[in-house]
């Protein structure tokens, strides 16, 4: 494995392993991800919470790559094809958006949670590249660009900032949600992260 010196290096548990090959690191991911798997995979509708799918996909994206292990794979389609039952593909002026007013269990919609969700479809659809899954692919795909449409019509543009105050200071930002200006680090970064990986997943 080659490292970039130019880039900051995130050392997480799969780089570790890929470097020392130490399988230590590999039994532990695969321990904690198999505890997971079975609370909210196997355990899904008991368990089920929106907010895990991201982060539990890109851990199992790793895994995945790493062991070829199918039931990683298919942890993946179950927790994203669940996740998709919240995204707007009705509603214009919200297309894309992952919220669903029936469940406000699942907490009010904003940018930043929208940003890891796309992100995390991003890493399911590349999985089900790999796996050839074409079903998953097209619908992983469209959500993905769906994603994308609702944070781009979130983004301050020259044309939609005349209201504020320094509207050139905030030109390229992403509101909070459609009735909410602010705007927040985290939605930033957040959706730099699904941009980036959106990216490198579809060219």
């Amino acid at each position: 494995m080659i490292l970039d010196p130019v880039q900051p290096l995130e050392v997480t548990w799969d780089i570790r392993f890929k470097l020392t090959n130490n399988d230590a690191y590999l039994d532990a991911a695969i321990l904690s991800q198999d505890y997971y798997v079975d609370r909210y995979v196997t355990h899904l509708e008991e368990n089920y919470y929106p907010a895990y799918v991201p982060w539990h996909t890109q851990s199992l994206n790793k895994l995945y790559k790493i062991t070829k292990n199918q039931e990683y794979a298919d942890a993946i389609m179950v927790l994203n094809d669940e996740l998709l039952k919240i995204q707007d593909t009705e509603n214009n002026a919200t297309l894309g958006r992952f919220y669903n007013p029936d469940h406000p269990e699942y907490g009010s919609p904003h940018s930043s949670s929208d940003g890891v969700y796309t992100e995390g479809l991003a890493y399911a659809y590349e999985i089900a590249d790999m796996i050839d899954d074409e079903y998953h692919k097209e619908k992983y795909s469209n959500a993905t660009a769906l994603g994308v449409h609702n944070l781009i019509s979130l983004q301050y543009t020259e044309s939609n900032t005349g209201s504020l105050l320094y509207p050139e200071k905030v030109i390229g930002a992403i509101k909070y949600r459609i009735d909410d200006d602010r705007i927040r680090v985290d939605t930033t970064q957040h959706i730099i992260d699904a941009y980036m990986k959106i990216l490198l997943v579809f060219s």
